[in-house]
């Protein structure tokens, strides 16, 4: 047999074996998923491409994004978030009401980002620290939060404090929702930003491995050190953070700080994830990963809108994704557990 004859059968396995790993990869998989979903939405309708469908797709994905960042964080240190869609609604509520009442638009967002904070330390804390269920904590706090957001509303209905516009409102607010650069909205630029830095940071930084070794095995963790619980309790917060920021957008960019704001959000930014890599399990995630998952949803979500699907199909369709990708990280779990036995 020829030299050439005994390469051939072993060079041909190890470029399929590698292609075969890069397919594998979730972010590649979610990347060609959201190709396939741009080419469909381009050729398939034409109002896609329109200018007011790309505002308004810009507007939904910014919020979703800083939302996954801090989402994606806590699913690498193994715990999760429930409570982010009412962190959303009450700290836009808070900022708004400060603003009523005559203080600069900066202190204003300063109230709204505490609230996010104080909600990061109360779930952490409790999750970390207590040694509480993360389901059982956090869907606890959407409660109370989405309670607190009702006392202050009052009747219902919308109050003339809730509005964000008006001569006797600081202006600078407002601006934060409507405020482009070019052609991008300042919050997609700032989605960007910060996706990108947190990206680095998981993937290149220290604290990025030690984030992920947090997650993997926390008790394995511990032993050698690294403080799984303030890291964890650091995520809590850094997720109330962004949810507050999202809302405060929100509610600046449609002038009214609304008790629905961020009303189910919290499952479809954990579908995003876990179609982005995410594991509930832990060690496992990448915001890249978490982006594509984002652009995912929001284009499924369009899709529906712009070829007038109904909308109960629309929640047939994001539930079928969820149990499907819980399935499929248990599945990917057991297989590791296996190959570690």
């Amino acid at each position: 047999m020829s030299a050439e004859a005994v390469a051939t059968p072993k060079t041909v396995p190890a470029q399929s074996i590698t292609l075969s790993r890069l397919l594998a990869q979730p972010e590649v998989t979610a990347g060609i998923v959201v190709a396939v979903l741009l080419l469909v939405l381009v050729f398939g309708s034409p109002f896609f491409l329109n200018a007011n469908n790309l505002a308004s797709l810009q507007t939904s994905i910014g919020p979703m994004v800083l939302l996954a960042i801090g989402m994606t964080v806590l699913f690498v240190t193994g715990t999760f978030d429930l409570s982010i869609g009412a962190t959303m609604a009450l700290a836009g509520l808070v900022a708004t009401w400060l603003l009523s009442a005559g203080l600069p638009w900066q202190v204003a967002m300063i109230g709204g980002v505490g609230v996010g904070a104080i909600v990061g330390v109360f779930n952490g804390v409790l999750v970390s620290y207590v040694g509480l269920n993360p389901l059982i904590v956090t869907l606890g706090a959407l409660y109370v939060l989405r309670g607190l957001v009702d006392l202050m509303i009052g009747g219902g209905r919308p109050q003339p404090w809730m509005y964000v516009s008006g001569p006797e409102v600081d202006p600078g607010y407002y601006a934060f929702g409507s405020l482009h650069i070019g052609p991008l909205h300042i919050i997609l630029l700032l989605a960007i930003v910060l996706a990108l830095g947190a990206d680095v940071i998981l993937r290149r930084h220290p604290i990025g491995r030690l984030l992920y070794l947090a997650g993997d095995n926390p008790d394995a963790a511990r032993s050698l050190g690294i403080p799984v619980r303030r890291l964890q309790l650091a995520g809590f917060v850094l997720c109330g953070v962004l949810a507050a920021i999202a809302g405060m957008f929100i509610a600046a960019r449609t002038g009214l700080a609304s008790r629905h704001i961020g009303s189910g959000v919290e499952l479809q930014i954990i579908i995003a994830c876990l179609v982005g890599g995410a594991s509930i399990a832990g060690g496992r995630g990448s915001v890249l990963g978490s982006v594509l998952g984002v652009l995912f949803i929001t284009l499924v979500n369009n899709a529906f809108n712009l070829f007038e699907v109904a909308a109960e199909w629309q929640k047939v369709v994001v539930g079928s994704v969820l149990i499907s990708v819980v399935v499929s990280d248990g599945w990917r779990s057991l297989r590791r557990a296996r190959r570690g036995k």
